[in-house]
This record gives structure tokens, sequence and C-alpha cells, in this order.
């Protein structure tokens, strides 16, 4: 089956018109893992990157909700004896199941590799029995994810925790609305654009005012919180400013109407 499909994929190719890239980009299924990609080809149609848009499942099968540890690899292999190709996983446009578009309720955990630069607009959402995302290398700050896109894990109630790479500099709006077990969101300073209602009713669960903790860390060598970094986000309860952060800059936690608490690091020398 693995043949068939890169059949499928190179004959796409060679179908484009060279020197352009694929206007669209070509779909591929990886049988091992039920993963569905997008592959982009170069403008000499050699595959140059794939994008997950989805998982495959096939008709009649019974999986469990809340029983699938999806891992997102670093680069996707695909080919036949005489020719393969080995090309990164840059992105995640969707894990929702045969394109219904109405996230995935299968998903326990997922674990995502370092090659991904961008999760796009409602790619997790209403994976309501995902539990743990794992972002690899992103306490080391090996990983290259630079955005998260609006709504992205909106709806994920069973999220408790994420780890943000100090690669990300970008959260949509309203990316972790509605996760109301999340309670611990960890970023840094380079995060310098956060979307309107970001973390909107996160914490809420079953009533609860615990709400998110949200720790700042030191992005590599940017040790300013950026201005209006939180500019009225509601539904963190306190924020940590990790060591070596020496700067608030001017408005940068203003009109947070549930913020109670700010632990302040020693290096911290100047509040906008």
């Amino acid at each position: 089956m693995k043949t068939k499909n890169f059949l499928i994929v190179m004959l796409m190719a060679l179908m484009m018109p060279v020197g352009v890239w694929a206007a669209t980009p070509i779909p591929y299924t990886d049988d091992a893992t039920g993963i569905m990609y997008n592959i982009r080809i170069s403008s000499d149609n050699v595959p140059q990157a794939a994008v997950v848009t989805g998982m495959n499942q096939e008709k009649g099968r019974i999986i469990p909700a809340g029983s699938v540890n999806l891992i997102i690899p670093e680069t996707l292999t695909f080919g036949n004896s005489s020719t393969s190709y080995t090309i990164p996983v840059t992105g995640i446009t969707s894990v929702s199941v045969n394109g219904n578009g109405n996230g995935n309720n299968y998903l326990k955990s997922v674990t995502i590799g370092t090659s991904v630069t961008a999760i796009s607009a409602s790619a997790f959402k209403g994976c309501s029995f995902l539990q743990t995302v794992t972002i690899t290398d992103a306490i080391r700050n090996q990983a290259n994810l630079a955005t998260v896109g609006a709504s992205a894990f909106e709806g994920c109630t069973r999220l408790t925790s994420i780890t943000l790479p100090k690669t990300v500099t970008s959260i949509g709006a309203t990316a972790f609305k509605d996760c109301k077990n999340l309670k611990s969101v960890s970023l840094t300073t380079k995060a310098s654009t956060i979307g309107e209602n970001a973390f909107l009713n996160c914490g809420t669960a079953d009533g609860s005012t615990d709400y998110v903790t949200l720790t700042i860390r030191k992005g590599g060598t940017v040790s300013t919180v950026p201005g209006s970094m939180l500019l009225q986000q509601s539904h963190i309860k306190s924020i940590i400013l990790g060591s070596g952060i020496t700067t608030i800059a001017a408005s940068a936690f203003q009109k947070m109407e549930h913020l109670q608490s700010i632990t302040l690091p020693t290096t911290l020398t100047t509040i906008g």
C-alpha cells in the first residue's frame, strides 16, 4: 500500500509544470500510522515538505475514545525499492478523522516533532479527550514551533498543562479557549503576540476558579516581557516570571480582571 501511495504522489508530481511550486499540495496517507499529509512539491517536481492534515480510520474499525497516542514525526519517509524520499514534517492543519472537521475524540496524547513550525488554526479544536501535548525539546529549547493558530486547542477540555518552546512568537485568538481543566501554561518572553481571549474559560471545570498559572520564561536573549503581552487576557490567576527576566514593559499585564498574584525574579530591574 505504501508503494501504491508513493506512485500516486510521484505521478501527480510529474504532472505539475516544471519551474513552479505545485498549486495544490499532493495528499498522502502513511498506512503504518494512519496520518494523512499534504506533500509540497518543489519547482523541479521533488517532494520537499509535509503537513499533517488528519487521520485515516478504516471503515468498521472500532477505536475507544481517548485511546490513541499520536506521534507526529520530524520526518516522513516514503518511496519504493528504487526511489525514496525523506522530508520534514513542518506543520499541522488538522487531526480530524477522515476529513470530518469535527476534532478527534480518539486522541489521548500527541507528541509533536521538532521540525513542526506551525500549528494552524483549529488544528486540535474539539479534541475533548486530549490530555497531554508534548512539543519535543520544548524545555531544552531545540524545537522550531513559531505559531499556534487561532482556536488551535479550543475545547480540549481534558488538557491540564502545556509548555511552549522559546521559538513560539505568536499565539492566536481563543487558542486555548474552553480548555476547562487547563491550569498550567509555560511560554517565553518571545511570545510577543497573544490573541484576544487566548485563555478564556480555562481552569473553570465544575465551577472552579483556579484558572491558569502562567509561567513566563526568558526566551533566549530576550529578557523583557513585551508591552501589552497579556492585554485583557481573562482567566489567568497568577503569573510567575522566570530567572533572567530584567524588564516588564508598559501595559504588559493591563486589564487582567482575574489576576491575583505575580512572582517576580531577583533579576528584575525595571517595571514599565
